[in-house]
């Protein structure tokens, strides 16, 4: 097997980039955003919650739409409430 792979020409890329790019600019929007985030983190707050550190943790959870084990960083904010480690589900 040839462990080589062919790398794209920068023009390639550059179409690849234009032509994804209504793709990006709708899922980007508040409202998508808010959708996604909904329909993946389903059922988060049944999860399991382990204290990792002062200000961090992880949270373990099934989503009931497919049924997948699914798990994220945690972190305490100045106010002392949790919150998630990221601010959409594509980070």
């Amino acid at each position: 097997m040839d462990a080589t792979r062919e790398v794209p020409e920068r023009s390639e890329i550059v179409k690849y980039i234009q032509d994804t790019q209504p793709i990006r600019e709708f899922y980007a929007t508040e409202e998508m955003q808010s959708l996604l985030s909904a329909y993946i983190f389903n059922d988060i707050e049944k999860g399991k919650f382990e204290q990792t550190s002062e200000i961090k943790g992880e949270i373990h959870f099934t989503s009931s739409h497919d049924n997948v084990p699914m798990a994220g960083t945690m972190i305490k904010n100045e106010q002392g409430i949790w919150q998630p480690l990221f601010t959409s589900p594509f980070e």
